[in-house]
């Protein structure tokens, strides 16, 4: 069975977010390597990652295993990882075992680096008013 395609882009709009896309099938034969990968990113100290799942049409139970492993790690690192575009039928099978009381999922790459990790937007006054 074909692994699937895992494409890392860095020249994203806030330089400390990863991107991370798959594509194919996240089965239990392929997702040690997706595991291997995604321990490869982190090795580079970033802690912000998007995961693409647009050109996903099915994970397994392991595959949604690295991910809780993942999040874990990188919550306690003071980063987190984000989900972006699900179809519906990897949708479904997310909500069923409830996961998305877990990952904040967006409905596309954009919206994911827009609002997933609450960085505020460049020129806005952070200062809180007492």
């Amino acid at each position: 069975m074909k692994s699937p395609c895992l494409d890392t882009f860095k020249g994203s709009p806030l330089k400390d977010i990863i991107l991370l896309s798959v594509k194919g099938s996240l089965n239990a034969t392929v997702a040690r390597n997706f595991e291997k990968r995604l321990h490869s990113v982190l090795l580079e100290n970033e802690v912000r990652l998007v995961i693409g799942l647009r050109d996903v049409h099915y994970v397994c139970a392991a595959g949604w295993v690295v991910l809780l492993n993942e999040i874990n790690g990188l919550r306690h690192r003071g980063g987190d990882l984000v989900l972006a575009g699900m179809k519906p039928g990897v949708s479904e099978a997310f909500r069923k075992m409830e996961f998305d009381s877990i990952f904040k999922c967006f409905p596309d790459v954009g919206s994911a680096f827009k609002r997933g990790f609450n960085i505020p937007a460049a020129g806005k006054n952070t200062k809180s008013k007492l």
